[in-house]
């Protein structure tokens, strides 16, 4: 795996696990020399879960998250939010890119975190 792009992985996980965490799984998979899967499944000391899925390639020194999904829950896992570029719900502004709200899954067309979420 491209050594920036392992370093990009790493850190993402940094960020994620934050303080409070009481259960972390995580795993890294190398697809090829310049892409990468991220599976992450953390839970607070509160019991929130975020769960965390990204595919990422690395293109001329710049991250590219191909795929990616964050799903945020409360205790009983109920959504609280998601926010993803699943290819569905095409009529909604900024799509990919969209948000599931609340338990009954409103979803809301959002503009990509930064130029990073392209799906090039």
């Amino acid at each position: 795996m491209d050594p920036q792009l392992s370093m990009y992985m790493e850190r993402t996980l940094d960020v994620l696990v934050v303080a409070g965490a009481e259960a972390v799984e995580m795993e890294i998979e190398e697809l090829d020399e310049d892409e990468a899967a991220l599976e992450a499944r953390i839970r607070s000391s509160l019991s929130y879960r975020l769960e965390v899925d990204m595919m990422v390639s690395w293109l001329e020194g710049t991250p590219i998250r191909r795929a990616y999904s964050f799903h945020f829950m409360d205790s009983a896992d109920v959504t609280i939010f998601r926010y993803d570029n699943a290819r569905h719900h095409q009529g909604l502004e900024h799509f990919p890119h969209h948000k599931h709200i609340g338990a009954s899954e409103c979803v809301i067309g959002l503009p990509a975190a930064d130029n990073s979420a392209d799906t090039r």
